[in-house]
């Protein structure tokens, strides 16, 4: 389906075509149907994304390929604004493009700094190196989402040290899945 889907996404994105998805965000348990006029499709941190305007929000939006389960092209057409830039949303080989970004601060252990050293950097903005091998990862992030389901994939391997009120949501996130 992804390929399929990929055609579909960039023949409408080339001939300038709205199309409206089935589009299933993370930890939603239901897709939502949205609208896109779809201006390009990028290729950042290992998945196809389609970049475009929601006409009914107003808003320029970023598709996963892989979250969408269905599109279909409709009629009419639009304009890609000129002053719209797709190199704002790829930082160092990334997607982001946030309005409100937070900046947060992670520790990761000694076994899984050496992982960690070797990842994309894409939305960091500094690396400590800590005692006995520990590494301090300061990273931009545009969706708080994004950086609880990071932090618990490391388990107690990573601890969030700042801020305070996201340290607090991976707590009861991770006591709600079980955790200590």
């Amino acid at each position: 389906a992804g390929g399929r889907l990929l055609a579909l996404l960039r023949d409408a994105t080339r001939a300038r075509r709205p199309c409206r998805l089935e589009y299933l965000k993370p930890d939603s348990a239901e897709p939502e149907s949205r609208a896109v006029h779809p201006y390009v499709m990028v290729y950042a941190s290992g998945h196809w994304y389609v970049l475009g305007a929601d006409p009914e929000i107003g808003e320029d939006r970023a598709f996963r390929l892989d979250r969408i389960l269905e599109a279909t092209v409709g009629e009419g057409g639009y304009e890609v604004p000129p002053d719209f830039d797709a190199g704002e949303w790829i930082e160092e080989g990334g997607l982001f493009l946030a309005d409100t970004a937070l900046e947060a601060r992670v520790r990761y252990s000694a076994r899984v700094a050496p992982w960690i050293r070797e990842a994309s950097r894409a939305g960091e903005i500094e690396r400590e190196e800590g005692p006995e091998g520990t590494l301090v990862v300061r990273h931009r992030v545009a969706d708080p989402g994004w950086l609880v389901r990071h932090v618990l994939a490391y388990g107690a391997e990573a601890e969030l040290l700042e801020p305070a009120e996201m340290r607090d949501l991976v707590a009861r996130r991770s006591e709600a899945l079980g955790g200590a």
